[in-house]
């Protein structure tokens, strides 16, 4: 059945890049589908692997290819050439610098290929976004709708898990807390383009659907960063643009922010406190197993390999993690990365969020008020909540996250892009600049 599906992706792929390089103004259509696409993907499992290892303990077990990825593709044909900022492409270059070190001293190398694969298709997704919002300012908007489209599919499907009994929903994605991590990609642009007055119907609806994903997900990260992000977002927007209207929202945003915090923590509540107390232990043990890999390994054990050393090295036994949390990496990004690709790994992973954190905050500079200044003020906040996310999550690592944050860069610097070209003179004005004219000799 999969290479029926390759095949058929084999056909379609060309099929499509025509149709949009052809017809640009569908672009818009295509980023919607492209927002929408991980959701659908993760409920209906629309992928195959030409070669994988469906056993394996890591968090990609294969080459996979999906519709994302002939989606990405086309985009990428029919959209326009644009600059990444030398600092993101900086950044890159030396995570996948680190990552192929890492990956040349581990005894087995295949795993570690299968995570360097998923940075490909990830890459493919930034450029597709960035390329054709360029090509077409209607893309980030459309690309956002669709995001906020399966997010409120998720806000039912949560609902009906827990009013069948699910003490924690996680929708689609199987877990709350990695539907719960999705959730900041998609909100927070949300919730500053509703401070703004724009598109106030799909937006307030991404606003609600984000708290009831909180509500039936009762994730303690999501919840904290979720009030914590929203705030921050009102912040920021309100300091690149204030009104009088945007103060009266951002006012009865607070106080429906504090109005939900009881409803929130009742959701905490209903993991026991013992249950709760168990987590925070294992987390701890995890890092313990974590830190004595990084000490024995300093330049890493290789992607997508944390699992296996961890059981088989002994590592996980010597510090204590139970055989109910064996099958799981470290619950925190920052140590699976250090263990994995060692220290120079945690120092790339650092460098790539500071340089897509002051990326983000050099675009809402330049940007002049609108949509697309309050889609900036919501990006910034994104990479913000990565960051502190990540220190207590290892999901951040899984592809439809690593897609999530792809998309939310390419918009980011199409934006940016879309900033510079307004403020740069136009070609005959700066060719009449290089050229001044001789003048006219006195008579």
């Amino acid at each position: 059945m999969k290479w029926i599906f390759l095949a058929g992706l084999l056909v379609f792929t060309p099929l499509l890049t025509m149709f949009l390089r052809n017809n640009r103004q569908h672009l818009p259509k295509a980023a919607f589908a492209l927002g929408l696409l991980p959701f659908i993907e993760t409920r209906l499992n629309i992928s195959a692997q030409p070669y994988g290892w469906p056993g394996w303990q890591g968090y990609v077990k294969g080459i996979d290819i999906s519709l994302t990825d002939a989606v990405a593709v086309a985009m990428i044909v029919a959209g326009a050439s644009i600059k990444t900022p030398l600092r993101i492409k900086l950044a890159f270059l030396f995570f996948v610098a680190v990552f192929v070190i890492s990956t040349m001293a581990a005894d087995a190398k295949i795993p570690s290929l299968f995570y360097g694969w998923q940075i490909l298709r990830c890459l493919l997704v930034y450029y597709a976004v960035s390329r054709a919002a360029t090509a077409d300012r209607e893309v980030p908007l459309n690309l956002l709708t669709g995001l906020i489209t399966g997010l409120s599919i998720q806000a039912v499907v949560v609902v009906q898990q827990h009013f069948s009994g699910t003490v924690q929903a996680g929708g689609w994605f199987g877990h709350q807390n990695l539907l719960g991590m999705a959730t900041h990609f998609i909100v927070y642009p949300a919730f500053a383009a509703f401070l703004g007055g724009y598109y106030v119907r799909r937006t307030a609806l991404c606003v609600v659907a984000a708290f009831v994903v909180a509500w039936a997900g009762g994730s303690r990260a999501t919840i904290g960063l979720m009030c914590v992000g929203l705030f921050a977002t009102m912040v920021l927007s309100c300091w690149h643009r204030t009104s009088s209207r945007k103060m009266a929202v951002a006012g009865a945003g607070a106080l429906g922010i504090a109005l939900a915090v009881p409803i929130l923590i009742a959701a905490i509540d209903r993991r026991s406190e013992v249950a709760r107390e168990h987590s925070n232990d294992e987390r701890d043990t995890m890092k313990a197993a974590a830190s004595m890999i990084v000490a024995d390994y300093p330049l890493g054990i290789g992607a997508n390999r944390f699992v296996a050393v961890a059981n088989v090295g002994g590592y996980y036994p010597r510090a204590g993690v139970t055989w109910t949390s064996a099958a799981a990496p470290v619950h925190n990004t920052y140590y699976l990365i250090a263990a994995e690709m060692g220290v120079l790994g945690v120092v790339a992973y650092a460098t790539m969020l500071a340089a897509l954190l002051s990326v983000a905050v050099g675009t809402l500079r330049m940007l002049s008020p609108g949509f697309e200044a309050e889609y900036a003020a919501g990006l910034v906040v994104v990479v913000l909540a990565v960051a502190v996310h990540s220190y207590v999550e290892w999901i951040t690592m899984l592809y439809p996250i690593h897609a999530f944050l792809a998309m939310s860069v390419g918009t980011m610097v199409a934006l940016r892009s879309r900033a510079t070209a307004k403020k740069r003179p136009p070609k005959s004005v700066q060719s009449a600049m290089s050229h001044p004219q001789p003048t006219p000799a006195a008579t």
